[in-house]
Formats: structure tokens, sequence, C-alpha cells
């Protein structure tokens, strides 16, 4: 007996981006990020600088991308504070992907973990954080930042380039209405310090 016609037709393939929204592509970053990382580090070309500036406020413009709840990406304004070692960030940042948003604002102190023209530095801080629709869906809370990531170009007055992987914990809801914070957020970072 042959199969009904219905069984031997194809199906129609699906249009999935009707219904896949587009998402920032943070693998690519990923990678690209860990590519940069091991490329400076094999060239072992971390010269002394004694030339570095201390002691200079940079303002910044921030590109990132985002994997958590929901995935995505933004753009962010900050001011950097690069002391010899220490290190100060003040950073705003806003974003959407998949109909949601992600507004962050909050302070990050830490240091560069070497003396050279580029070197890796860690930071951690405190900030506000608004995610969702502002709707009963969305919250605000308190939130932990945890950075790792490398500084370039450090003896340059301008266009220093600092890239790094980032965690954002919500860590207290201080709205009373809206959701639960879901989880964190983990973030690709390229700034670009002016």
């Amino acid at each position: 007996m042959s199969p009904s016609p219905a069984r031997c037709v194809p199906m129609a393939r699906r249009d999935r981006s009707a219904s896949r929204p587009v998402c920032f592509p943070v693998r690519f970053w990923f990678v690209l990020l860990l590519a940069l990382l091991c490329g400076s580090a094999a060239r072992a070309e971390d010269t002394s600088a004694p030339e570095i500036p201390g002691g200079i406020i940079y303002p910044g413009l921030g590109l990132h991308g985002y994997a958590g709840p929901h995935n995505g990406a933004d753009l962010s304004l900050q001011l950097w504070v690069e002391f010899r070692q220490l290190l100060i960030d003040l950073e705003a940042m806003s974003c959407g992907g998949q109909g949601k948003v992600l507004f962050w604002f909050g302070g990050s102190a830490g240091a560069v973990l070497g003396s050279g023209r580029h070197a890796p530095f860690v930071m951690g801080g405190l900030g506000y954080l608004s995610h969702g629709m502002w709707d009963q869906s969305g919250y605000d809370a308190v939130s932990a930042s945890g950075e790792l990531g490398w500084l370039w170009f450090r003896d340059r007055r301008f266009l220093q380039i600092a890239s790094s992987i980032r965690v954002l914990l919500p860590i207290h809801k201080v709205s009373g209405f809206g959701g639960e914070p879901s989880g964190a957020f983990v973030m690709l970072n390229l700034r670009l310090l002016l």
C-alpha cells in the first residue's frame, strides 16, 4: 500500500527569522577577546613603560554583548581614572535584545596587574540594574559587578583600549513591583578611552 500524498509531500522550511529575534553574536566577541588576550601573552612584548601617565581621567565609549536571562547588545559611557596601578570606572550602559531592556549604572575599582604597555586588569563594584520592560515582568536591583580584562596601549594619552569579560549579578531587589531576578548577565566589553 502506497503512502498517502500528505506524507510524501516534503514540509516547507519554516522561516525562523520571523519568530527568532536578531541577537548580538556573543560567541563571536568571546572568541575574539580570547584570541586577543592569548596573542598578546604569546608575543611576550611586555616591556616596562615608565612613561605611563598616572592620575589621568579618560572619558570613554563602550560596546558590550551579553548573555543571561536574555541576550543582547548595548552601548555605554564611562569615566575611567587610572592612577598608576589603581583603576576606577564610573559607567552607565543601556541596551536591548529579545524585546527586553537592560540598564546599568554603577562604579568599579580595581588594579592593573602589570607595568607594561599592555597589561591585564581586574575590577569589582556595585551598581543599579533595571531589567525587563518596566512592567510586571521586570525588576530593579542592586547588582555586583566583577570584571577581568586587558588594557591596551597604556602609554598613550588618548585612545587606550580596554577589553574584558564582566559578570553582573543582581543581589538585592529594590522595587516593590515586577518579577524576581532570574540570574546573572555575562558581558563581553570593548571600551575606547578618549
